[in-house]
Order: C-alpha cells, then sequence, then structure tokens
C-alpha cells in the first residue's frame, strides 16, 4: 500500500504516527531540491552569458572557473536530494513491510530470557562457574 502511496501502509499497521514523519521529511527533501534546482539554472545560465562574453561578472563571481564550479556545485546538491527522495520512498515501503509482517508478532510477558550464575559439577574434580541461559516462552 505504501507504495502506491506513501504513508498509507503506515496507517494500514496502526502507526499514523508515522506519516507526518514521511510527509515531513519529504517536504524538507523537496524544499532542498527546489532550492538547488534554481540555483543550478541560475549559474547555468550565468555561466553561458560569461563563456559567450555577455557578462564580465555575476554576483562576485569574475572567472569561469567559479561559474562553473558553483554551477556544479547546485547540481550535484540537486542530484543528491533526488536521490535522498527516492531512499525516502524505499524507506516508506520497507518499514511499512517489515511492520505488516510483525503485526501479529507475540509480545507477551511469557516471553522472557534469564541469565544466571550456576556450576558444572562433573566427577573428576572441582565444580566450574559458568553461567545458565534460559527461554522461556
Amino acid at each position: 500500500m505504501s507504495a502506491l502511496l506513501p504513508g498509507l501502509g503506515q496507517i494500514y499497521n496502526d502507526k499514523i504516527w508515522k506519516v507526518p514523519v514521511i510527509y515531513g521529511a519529504a517536504g524538507v527533501i523537496y524544499y532542498f531540491y527546489d532550492m538547488n534546482a534554481s540555483y543550478y539554472e541560475e549559474f547555468k545560465g550565468a555561466y553561458t552569458d560569461f563563456t559567450n562574453e555577455k557578462i564580465e561578472q555575476y554576483k562576485g563571481y569574475d572567472k569561469a572557473e567559479e561559474l562553473r564550479a558553483a554551477k556544479d556545485y547546485y547540481r550535484r546538491n540537486r542530484d543528491l536530494n533526488i536521490i535522498l527522495f527516492g531512499a525516502l520512498y524505499l524507506a516508506n515501503i520497507l518499514d511499512a513491510s517489515v511492520d505488516a509482517h510483525l503485526y501479529s508478532f507475540d509480545v507477551s510477558k511469557d516471553l522472557s530470557l534469564k541469565i544466571k550464575p550456576t556450576q558444572i559439577n562433573h566427577e573428576f574434580g572441582q565444580p566450574i562457574p559458568a553461567i545458565s541461559c534460559s527461554i522461556y516462552f
């Protein structure tokens, strides 16, 4: 369900509190994507104008290498935000799938693990100190 609409699987699994987290993270990623994409387009145009000798400087940048570096920086950050958005989408699907598989998992108080000191007795000599591990279910 989360593959069709992010958050729908969490609602189905009664983990409604995760939906604002998913959409909040998606909103933050989209905000930074949009900001970096607009700066990339801005510096891409400035770099093209600078190399075609239409302008001599742009926002304090007066070398083609500096404009190219700024353009590449914002392109790299824009692409990283696309990757982060895809990772968030996959994490959303994985989370809903794991919650669905563990939905009916028994976590009653009868499940316990007890560790206590003990000793191993043998017929050849002194008892050997040991640790006993008991699982109750």
